[in-house]
């Protein structure tokens, strides 16, 4: 088990200002760990499911459509213009510049907010976010540096539950995650690490929070965590030290372990459902994603000739929800504006930039 150092849940009052956050994190598996932890609970894991097809024909279980935005929702569409710019097209539309000194580093979106983060092109700065109302709602903010849990430079930015996550540093150089409650302008350290730990990934969904803690140094381990009361506890049935994604799931936990640590992008799948684990199968490092109700991941081809999957996960069912118009093929990290799921693809087939309405 696994516990955070916790202040005291002050509340905050933050102002307007910007920028954030974070170590950059290692890859950090014991080599001799992965090779000899079994897979989670392995006696009891069942076996993995063949996902239900579907493509981008009249089958699929989404309706696809092409766009020109990174991630929209029913009423906005949100994209880059160039380094320091972004264009919200919406009822109105608006194009939002940013100084010369600044470039975009991460575009947030939900069916309420859309966070646009910036950072100093040489990464030297703390970053800041600029916060604004859907679909044209009162004048938006700024969190960053002068807010009061300040941001840093690198780390974790998530938009999930009305609340933008953060990394801060607090007393001590403690270094903690921020919670920022948009409707209310205030924020509360959700939880802080060790002297010797860094984290990442923060998601939230509506059962619960996650983050990926890790060790610091070459082979620190690394750590899926589920974050509640500033208590952080390791996800039930990861194989130590070798963990990546994670959520919570309604159901129970998804999250991807890395068998081979010198092959960081391809990761193995598992999940949990009515107190069952079951394996997935292969996904790539980084694609898990919650939008909706439910979980999607990617999986590039396993084999020549097949095409790549976005994978969802929901309610115990693995449901293939499109796949690249060729082979091989390269499916981006899923983006979610809250009412709509947005990727990029490329395959000997043509390259997609597509976005599907969700439940």
């Amino acid at each position: 088990m696994q516990s955070l150092k916790m202040p005291s849940l002050k509340r905050y009052v933050a102002g307007l200002a910007a920028l954030a956050a974070l170590t950059m994190l290692g890859a950090c598996a014991d080599e001799q760990q992965t090779t000899d932890s079994p897979t989670p609970d392995a006696a009891e894991t069942s076996e993995t499911p063949e996902p239900s097809e579907g493509s981008t024909d009249d089958e699929s279980p989404l309706d696809w459509e092409s766009t020109i935005a990174e991630v929209g929702n029913a009423r906005v569409e949100l994209s880059r213009g160039d380094n320091n710019s972004v264009m919200l097209a919406g009822p109105t539309g608006r194009i939002l510049k940013f100084p010369k000194n600044q470039r975009i580093a991460d575009l947030l979106l939900d069916d309420e907010w859309a966070v646009v983060v910036v950072q100093d092109p040489k990464e030297q700065e703390p970053e800041s976010a600029q916060v604004l109302p859907l679909p044209d709602g009162p004048p938006g903010f700024v969190v960053g540096p002068d807010s009061d849990l300040p941001t840093t430079n690198g780390g974790t930015w998530s938009l999930g539950e009305g609340t933008l996550f953060y990394a801060t540093y607090q007393p001590k150089n403690t270094y903690c995650l921020a919670a920022f409650d948009l409707a209310t302008q205030v924020a509360e350290v959700a939880g802080c690490v060790a002297d010797d730990e860094g984290f990442n990934d923060a998601r939230a969904t509506p059962a619960g929070l996650t983050m990926l803690t890790f060790k610091l140094g070459k082979d620190g381990c690394r750590t899926p965590v589920t974050l509640e009361n500033g208590e952080a506890t390791p996800i039930p049935g990861i194989t130590e030290c070798v963990g990546w994604d994670s959520l919570v799931t309604p159901g129970g936990t998804i999250w991807s372990e890395i068998p081979d640590p010198n092959r960081i992008e391809e990761a193995t799948f598992f999940a949990t459902a009515d107190g069952e684990a079951t394996e997935l199968g292969p996904g790539d490092t980084g694609s898990l994603t919650w939008c909706g109700s439910a979980a999607y991941f990617t999986q590039q081809p396993t084999t020549d000739g097949e095409p790549a999957r976005l994978l969802r996960w929901r309610e115990g069912t693995l449901d293939v929800v499109y796949e690249t118009p060729g082979s091989p093929g390269f499916i981006s990290e899923p983006r979610c504006g809250g009412s709509r799921i947005t990727i990029s693809s490329e395959s000997e087939g043509g390259d997609e930039l597509v976005t599907a309405a969700i439940d």
